[in-house]
């Protein structure tokens, strides 16, 4: 044998044996996702990459636009939990739940103070708040607005009996304001 056969030989070896093992390796992830516990393994890493969006804090704009839809997720992985205990995946179903529970907190849980912008010695805190629902805590509100004690005040979506409330309880805070009813 010359040494161009051998070296051709030896590289068809190696071509075949990264063939067989390539052929191996996928065989081998084949029979991973045959099984069932590792296919809801799987499913629950899926589940929980998203949940992470929503749960970390952002400081980035299209990430804090993604945690608008925060509610909307956790109703999804509350349904997704009923829908998993019906298909028995059970594994599934309490990761889910689980998820669930984590948004629910973030949900309830109070805003933080916001943040802080400081450019040389000024400083201006801006609170906003848009009420617009079938609560009547005007009360708590008021409360709140004061003890805060923001440079600007805005309210957004304002019922004409927030608007009354609001003006009553903040004239003395905030003398200069603007109600557009």
């Amino acid at each position: 044998m010359t040494f161009l056969s051998q070296k051709l030989k030896l590289r068809s070896d190696l071509k075949l044996k990264i063939l067989l093992r390539s052929f191996l390796f996928f065989i081998r992830i084949y029979c991973f996702f045959r099984q069932r516990k590792n296919k809801e393994r799987v499913m629950a890493v899926l589940m929980l990459l998203p949940a992470l969006i929503w749960l970390l804090p952002t400081y980035n704009f299209s990430l804090t636009l993604i945690q608008s839809f925060l509610f909307q997720a956790m109703i999804a992985y509350g349904l997704l939990s009923i829908w998993w205990i019906r298909k028995q995946h059970f594994r599934l179903a309490g990761i889910n739940f689980f998820i669930y529970l984590l948004l629910l907190v973030k949900v309830n849980s109070p805003m933080e103070k916001g943040y802080q912008i400081q450019q040389g010695e000024a400083e201006l805190s801006v609170l906003q708040f848009n009420i617009y629902s079938n609560n009547n805590a005007f009360e708590e509100t008021i409360e709140r607005v004061l003890k805060l004690s923001p440079d600007f005040v805005s309210f957004q979506e304002l019922t004409y009996e927030w608007a009354d409330a609001m003006e009553a309880g903040l004239k003395e805070a905030y003398p200069y304001r603007s109600i557009i009813k």
